[in-house]
């Protein structure tokens, strides 16, 4: 069965006082089927300033990249580990790069697509992890990773993509609602309510920023209607930003959470 889904990118906070406004962002589209999925991904940069976005990885099971933007390069580097410079251990394996000084970097206020990679795995990608470097200029805001603040001017930003749904052609006609109930940060128990428009097999789950599952909410039949679930996180889930993830009827919703001490 293809699907296509829009995967929205949410950059790691450099904060957990308050929710910040993320520096990059990654959207991509997922098409095809089992064990041959296209992941189409755009790039966001909102650094403002000089900051020019030159480098953009993800991490796949494998390297297999589909198609480039004009300019950027998918061959220079075969992969690339940001731990070495403060950043995450994680190996990105699918990487695209171009001049930092040329014309075709991602400007602020710009969005760049046509960073393709294939994935084979069985199940559609529903979470990507990624990383983008900037150059130009040095940056003093929210969510950088690493190379971070003077006097370095090439600032990196590691992310985690989660799913938004979109319309399809075998989609059901009426959507299920998931939303997050109360303040966001929030400190405590987090509550959220999902609409059910029929009765079905409904899986939520919570999960970090390097996609790991920390909490099964619900994973079982549900009725028709209105229904409420708390996340009464326990020692294993300090602050940080987390993902709950609401699975029905062949669609996928997620809320972002940022949770503090």
């Amino acid at each position: 069965m293809k699907m296509s889904l829009v995967i929205a990118g949410l950059a790691l906070l450099g904060t957990l006082a308050t929710a910040q406004a993320d520096p990059v962002d990654v959207t991509y589209t997922v098409s095809g089927s089992a064990g041959n999925w296209l992941l189409d991904f755009s790039v966001a940069d909102n650094l403002g300033g000089t900051n020019n976005l030159y480098l953009f990885g993800v991490f796949l099971p494998a390297r297999d990249i589909a198609g480039s933007p004009t300019g950027w390069d998918p061959n220079a580097i075969g992969s690339y580990s940001p731990g070495f410079y403060g950043g995450s251990s994680t190996n990105y394996d699918n990487l695209w790069i171009t001049s930092p000084s040329g014309s075709t970097t991602i400007t602020p206020g710009h969005t760049l697509g046509g960073f393709q990679a294939r994935s084979t795995a069985v199940a559609m990608p529903s979470s990507v992890q990624w990383m983008a470097v900037a150059a130009g200029g040095t940056y003093l805001g929210p969510g950088c990773s690493f190379i971070c603040g003077a006097p370095h001017d090439n600032p990196g930003f590691e992310g985690v993509a989660a799913p938004v749904p979109v319309a399809v052609g075998d989609a059901p006609s009426a959507a299920v609602e998931f939303a997050l109930a109360g303040s966001n940060p929030l400190r405590g128990a987090a509550e959220f309510r999902f609409a059910m428009p029929q009765a079905g097999h409904v899986v939520i789950t919570v999960h970090d920023l390097v996609g790991r599952a920390v909490a099964t909410l619900i994973d079982g039949e549900v009725p028709a209607g209105r229904h409420s679930v708390k996340w009464q996180r326990g020692a294993s889930a300090s602050a940080g930003v987390y993902f709950a993830r609401i699975r029905v009827a062949g669609q996928t919703l997620v809320q972002r959470v940022v949770v503090l001490k």
